[in-house]
């Protein structure tokens, strides 16, 4: 009996064994349905698909852009529009108690130091704006306007006469009529 059981065991064992082989090697070489490549019209499609995705993505990041560069234009514009205006404001009115006293007489001396600071204050917080303008165009002109508010301020610190001071005036005008020309537009679109 004892036999009889070991080769039950062993002939139960061979059976197992034959039977995880043969479904290993059944499992492995089993093949699926289908086709092994991809029906022509469904690549086309994906392609088609991939393409238009990576259009919408480019036209979405282009117009990302141009709408961050024209915030930027309209901030530098900005700054410009309210720092010249505070600037000119000041100087008019120095310029018309001037007139009213001949020169620098004691109500104009008075003016004087909020004028220079006005000036140099407009000139460096467009100074450090300008950068961001993105052309050239832009970027210069307000590079010219930082230059002749210094030139002005400077005038005003100098002292000098009113012919002098004219010239450096008219310059200065310039300049600010060129840049709030070039930034007029950008004003009103950021308004909308």
């Amino acid at each position: 009996m004892l036999f009889r059981s070991r080769y039950m065991r062993m002939a139960a064992l061979l059976i197992a064994l034959a039977a995880i082989c043969a479904a290993v090697v059944a499992g492995c070489t089993v093949a699926t349905g289908g086709q092994a490549s991809a029906p022509s019209e469904s690549v086309s499609e994906y392609r088609t698909f991939v393409s238009q995705s990576v259009e919408a993505s480019r036209s979405e990041e282009s117009e990302r852009q141009e709408t961050s560069r024209a915030q930027a234009q309209a901030d530098a514009c900005e700054t410009f529009a309210m720092t010249s205006d505070a600037a000119v404001s000041a100087g008019n009115d120095l310029i018309s108690v001037m007139n009213d006293e001949g020169g620098y007489g004691s109500g104009a001396e008075a003016k004087v130091g909020p004028v220079i600071n006005a000036l140099n204050t407009s000139a460096g917080q467009i100074d450090s704006v300008k950068a961001k303008a993105q052309t050239d165009e832009l970027r210069d002109a307000l590079t010219q306007y930082v230059e002749q508010s210094r030139k002005l301020a400077g005038a005003f610190d100098n002292r000098l006469s009113s012919s002098t001071l004219n010239a450096v005036v008219r310059t200065f005008n310039d300049a600010r009529e060129h840049a709030g020309k070039i930034c007029e537009p950008l004003l009103q679109t950021k308004g909308r």
